[in-house]
């Protein structure tokens, strides 16, 4: 459903026929034996018109739209560090900062690798965080359920194993 989906995606997104991406596909798969040229040839035009069914390019749209985005989340973590605090001299520890850093990394169009952004975060900030996430699967859900409800249409939260 991938790599269906992608082709549908890229049909949609950089506005070419079906038959010049096949076109193009067909290139980069470099030099075929005769048999496996007359199995793509047999192949192709089964593909090209799943790829150009109803069920797929709307899928194809749907994930496009779930996913259009200056970035996307790639993962987070909170790393906790204990910093050691000196005496005015300097050479005895007479205690320690337990600070928590929220890491959060990202994509983003013009980088191929994930970016990251660091925040300081303190106990109140932490409980707060956890508030949000809670609430938003609480929103989700309840959104997801009103449309399903209400219209008959299926709702997916992006992310969701059975998209």
């Amino acid at each position: 459903m991938r790599a269906l989906s992608g082709l549908a995606t890229a049909i949609r997104k950089f506005n070419i026929p079906a038959s010049n991406l096949f076109e193009m596909v067909q290139s980069s798969l470099g030099e075929l034996s005769e048999q496996d040229m007359l199995l793509w040839h047999e192949c192709k035009p089964i593909i090209q018109r799943i790829v150009s069914s109803e069920f797929v390019t709307l899928y194809a749209k749907a994930r496009d739209l779930a996913f259009d985005f200056e970035r996307l989340f790639a993962r987070s973590r909170i790393l906790t560090d204990i910093r050691p605090v000196f005496d005015d001299e300097r050479n005895i520890i007479v205690g320690a900062d337990i600070t928590q850093t929220l890491r959060l990394d990202f994509f983003s169009p013009e980088r191929t690798t994930t970016n990251s952004m660091s925040f300081a975060l303190d106990l109140a900030d932490i409980e707060q965080l956890r508030k949000a996430c809670e609430e938003a699967l609480r929103k989700a859900k309840a959104a997801r359920n009103l449309i399903d409800e209400k219209t008959g249409l299926n709702a997916v939260l992006a992310g969701e194993d059975d998209q």
